[in-house]
């Protein structure tokens, strides 16, 4: 009788959950950075956008249907030197057809 009760309560609660669906992590930006470093001339440069965000949609089920969708606004670069600043927002905006207010997003397709 127990085993029958313990069956039919599972049963229950597996019919009243959600199917699994897809989760979708978003960019905690207290504990991220959107930073990046790139060569010139003889040296590196590093630097950060201030503004950005992003989300990681995954399905456990199908883990290679991932995909990342990322955010960042051109005007929010930091590189620690107000022309160089201004020099890469120029060619971010160049580059992608964007006016240095938008945003700029990056979408990476799933693996699959």
């Amino acid at each position: 009788m127990i085993r029958k009760l313990s069956l039919t309560a599972a049963a229950v609660v597996l019919a009243a959950s959600p199917v699994l669906a897809a989760d979708t992590y978003v960019i905690d930006k207290s504990h991220s950075e959107a930073g990046f470093q790139v060569r010139h001339l003889m040296g590196k440069v590093r630097g950060h956008f201030n503004d950005y965000a992003g989300t990681l949609t995954v399905d456990p089920a199908k883990p290679e249907s991932a995909s990342v969708e990322f955010t960042i606004k051109a005007a929010t670069i930091d590189t620690a030197n107000e022309t160089r600043d201004y020099r890469s927002i120029v060619g971010i905006v160049k580059t992608n057809r964007v006016s240095s207010e938008e945003e700029v997003t990056v979408i990476l397709p799933p693996c699959a």
